[in-house]
């Protein structure tokens, strides 16, 4: 009887680790980098380690944070939007920001569109200055930002271009914006855009204007100057040194 007990014993013991074995070899799916779960060398859920990068599987889109209209003069309007990339390390080389002025009724007044690229934690302006539009019809900004590829901070491709000595200067009823492009690389650029913004002290933005240079070649500078168009009573409010000016090429 004993000797019984001990086979039948045995026999469940081996066909319990079949039954194991089988579980775990055939039933329990091998760990992937989407099954939800933080496993093989994954440093979060289905991310990290083999899998994809953590903050690109989460990445954040670019927002609008600023868009505005300014009357240029009676017959024309100027548009400002501003940008935010919130990722710590992704970016991209090209994108496609499309910029839409609609009216009362919802219909499209004008639609520019421009290319640039986006570091990360950077934010950036895209102005379109003088456009032949009445102010008073212009009821609704919209800006879309058109798809592109998120790349490593490190693999961003960017223009060498720096800003020196710009200095703003007073004249009349009007604000002068002038310094120096100056290209630090081999790059040539057919064109290059200047935007510059003045502010008051609470960092309200007064006035922007921009202006073109063209056939700005490698290891190069060349002056500039940013005309504003008449900024009337906020010609006082001008704070100097929170101006802001910024350079990149025409794609």
């Amino acid at each position: 009887m004993k000797k019984q007990l001990a086979y039948g014993s045995l026999a469940i013991v081996i066909f319990s680790g079949l039954v194991v074995g089988f579980y775990y070899r055939f039933l329990i799916p091998e760990p992937s980098c989407f099954d939800n779960l933080q496993n093989q060398d994954e440093t979060g859920n289905d991310c990290g380690g083999i899998c994809i990068d953590c903050e690109l599987k989460n990445i954040k889109p670019i927002v609008v944070i600023r868009k505005e209209v300014v009357k240029a003069t009676a017959s024309k309007t100027s548009v400002v939007v501003e940008i935010e990339n919130q990722n710590q390390n992704y970016g991209t080389s090209d994108m496609s920001i499309v910029i839409r002025l609609l009216d009362s009724e919802g219909k499209e007044i004008v639609r520019k569109e421009q290319r640039s690229f986006i570091l990360p934690k950077e934010k950036k302006y895209f102005a379109e200055v003088g456009l032949d539009i009445v102010y008073s019809t212009v009821k609704e900004v919209q800006v879309d930002i058109g798809s592109f590829t998120w790349e490593k901070k490190e693999n961003v491709s960017t223009p060498q271009l720096t800003i020196r000595n710009a200095e703003v200067k007073i004249q009349g009823k009007q604000a002068l914006i002038e310094g120096i492009v100056e290209s630090t690389g081999a790059e040539s650029f057919e064109k290059v855009n200047i935007l510059g913004i003045v502010r008051g002290k609470d960092g309200t933005i007064l006035g922007f204007s921009k202006t073109e240079l063209h056939g700005m070649t490698g290891f190069s500078n060349a002056p500039f100057k940013i005309f504003m168009p008449d900024l009337g009573n906020k010609i006082g409010a001008i704070v100097k040194n929170m101006t802001q000016v910024f350079v990149e090429p025409i794609k």
